[in-house]
């Protein structure tokens, strides 16, 4: 996300001043002097400044008459709103040093160092990079004054009945938001993060007054503005703050044009993200839905939604999302790859039920050897544990028919993938196991069918072999292949190549021990 803040912003920096008629600027403590009067001037006079009961009746209906009076407000708005643009008012990133002198007047000071300069003025700083405009430093802020003067603005808008000054308010307040997002752009790129999104939640906080219905927004996309508030809170690793920006993206594109809906589904996405780290599940979920709802055709949202029932063990949904996915990526063998991961892990869960069948038979047999059943009832019981059995090793194989085909499939599109050899080798390293598992519940009276299966077990492991080669050709120091490797050596009686592989298995390991330390 940074880097995409970073391509936008720049275009955005890169803005051209036009000639425009420039008003001297008057001194900052001017400014702030006469500010703190208006201030003390809309302020309900206090009784105990006035002994005399009528001037103090009096003070009341002048102060009423005052605060009822738009222009009040407008004028005490507009005083917050100069002080607070006092440096970078009339400038903006990226301008030359020939326009900034003309606006700004003549430096008290400059200061040059190689290719950068620091123009010092009575309340402010303006800092050059390649005789441009880098950043503005207000020597002093007045405490909240952009908020203030939103609020004035919004009191002048309230009480103006006759509509003579509601076009001036809305003209001010369009600057303004302008202003604080530009500013908060360089705040952003000056790593003064908590400045930067100052900034944007107060224009946000303006593009979202009703008062600005129809004021002209294309100049600056709102939705912009909010995915932009929130990618400065990331990097601010505020996630509580980039929650509340990428909410307010979301309300406005749901009923904004297409064009003027800025990244609508990675902040869907970076939303979710949020709502996951801040461990807020059931808001999760919901906003994986709505994501869904509004965009059901996206590639990414139905793969985000893969994942979400993958992680949450349902692994049906996870399949008939990601069914959705590939049928808008046919090609993508990741996508493949993961649905062979799927039936591998239906596959999983039946050997398992498999393992638990072979624990009943063998807590059966210490029962038999204690006295505790005959072993006629022995028999029938390890029989029918059998057929059970094999009745799941056929439902098993089935899905491992499937996963093996995604895996090939993958395969194809992307030869040299390490995870579908491996998996191959891995997959197939576990049937030739779990045939061996199933081997042990034969009678010892039938060693025909034992052995039978036994062969048939050394034939997997035999079939494993090649993928799991292959897989460490491409990552030799592979740990995890190198065991299954050995393992599956081991089985086959190739005792001179469990041997090499152990050698690589200990120079790998000594080689991550030392990467960790």
């Amino acid at each position: 996300m940074r880097k995409l803040v970073y391509l936008i912003v720049v275009v955005l920096l890169a803005q051209v001043l036009v000639a425009q008629t420039i008003t001297p600027m008057k001194p900052y403590a001017t400014l702030k002097s006469a500010l703190e009067k208006m201030e003390q001037s809309v302020q309900e006079p206090n009784k105990d400044d006035y002994p005399d009961e009528k001037k103090f009746t009096k003070a009341k209906a002048k102060h009423a008459k005052k605060v009822n009076n738009p222009s009040t407000w407008f004028n005490l708005a507009e005083a917050y709103k100069e002080i607070f643009m006092y440096a970078g008012a009339d400038i903006s990133i990226g301008a030359p040093m020939q326009t900034t002198m003309y606006i700004k007047g003549t430096a008290k000071e400059k200061a040059t160092l190689e290719n950068k300069e620091t123009w010092t003025y009575e309340a402010f700083k303006i800092y050059f990079e390649d005789g441009n405009i880098k950043k503005w430093e207000l020597n002093e802020k007045y405490p909240e004054a952009a908020k203030k003067a939103v609020a004035a603005y919004k009191e002048a808008y309230a009480r103006d009945e006759k509509g003579s000054i509601k076009k001036k308010v809305v003209e001010s307040l369009v600057e303004l938001r302008n202003f604080l997002r530009n500013e908060g752009i360089m705040y952003y790129f000056d790593e003064k993060l908590e400045d930067a999104i100052a900034n944007y939640k107060c224009s946000s906080h303006i593009y979202s007054m009703s008062e600005m219905e129809g004021a002209d927004t294309t100049k600056y996309n709102i939705s912009e503005l909010f995915y932009y508030g929130a990618a400065f809170a990331e990097a601010n690793k505020d996630v509580e703050t980039a929650i509340f920006f990428y909410k307010k993206n979301i309300e406005y594109c749901k009923n904004a044009p297409v064009n003027m809906q800025y990244e609508f589904v990675k902040t869907y996405r970076y939303l979710t993200n949020d709502y996951k780290i801040v461990e807020k599940m059931d808001l999760y979920e919901a906003t994986l839905m709505q994501s869904y709802e509004q965009f059901p055709e996206n590639k990414d949202i139905l793969v985000d939604l893969t994942q979400f029932y993958l992680d949450g063990g349902n692994s049906q949904l996870a399949l008939e999302f990601l069914n959705k996915a590939l049928d808008k990526d046919p090609k993508n063998f990741l996508y493949i790859f993961v649905k062979g991961t799927l039936f591998d892990g239906f596959k999983i869960k039946v050997y398992d039920k498999m393992d638990l069948i072979r624990a009943e038979v063998y807590n059966a047999d210490t029962a038999r050897q204690e006295g505790k059943m005959s072993r006629k009832d022995f028999g029938k019981f390890r029989d029918n544990k059998i057929i059970e059995a094999n009745e799941l090793w056929l439902e098993a194989d089935k899905e491992m028919s499937k996963s093996v085909a995604e895996y090939n499939r993958a395969l194809e599109i992307e030869p040299d993938y390490f995870n579908a050899k491996f998996n191959l080798g891995a997959l197939l390293y576990n049937k030739g196991a779990q045939i061996i598992k199933l081997a042990d519940l034969i009678p010892t009276s039938d060693m025909k069918t034992y052995d039978s299966e036994m062969k048939k077990a050394k034939d997997i492991f035999a079939q494993a072999l090649p993928y799991l080669e292959e897989a460490v050709i491409i990552e030799p120091e592979n740990l995890a292949v190198l065991r299954v490797l050995s393992t599956v050596f081991a089985k086959m009686g190739q005792y001179d190549k469990v041997k090499e592989i152990k050698v690589r298995i200990l120079e790998a390991e000594a080689k991550e021990e030392s990467m960790i330390k």
